[in-house]
């Protein structure tokens, strides 16, 4: 197998991983705008009251979100050291590629 097919055979992968990143690039830029639009404030004078209902539901939306979230990691750093071992392996390739071109070129010379 030469460099070239192995090369030619990871640019889908490689594809594939940039529409990845950007599908979890937004849904991280999601998740923040869902949370920053359900802020939680909390009174510090005498006397504040809050609205019960807006706080629950501000509750409850990070309590939906942040599992999605660590899932979403948790499958964006499987796929991160999965390339990273194809990267790997396509640089040992590469390196005994040069290697063997260069014991060619000694043949031929």
């Amino acid at each position: 197998m030469t460099l070239a097919s192995l090369l030619i055979d990871q640019i889908t992968y490689l594809d594939d991983w940039d529409v990845r990143d950007r599908e979890h690039s937004l849904s991280f830029a999601g998740a923040t705008a869902a949370l920053e639009a359900c802020p939680l404030h909390v009174p510090v004078t005498d006397g504040a009251r809050a609205d019960v209902q807006l706080v629950k539901d501000s509750i409850s939306s990070v309590v939906h979100v942040v599992p999605v979230m660590g899932f979403s990691m948790y499958h964006s750093l499987s796929r991160a050291e999965e390339l990273n071992s194809l990267v790997s392996a396509l640089a040992t390739i590469a390196a005994l590629e040069s290697v063997l071109l260069d014991a060619c070129g000694d043949l031929l010379a």
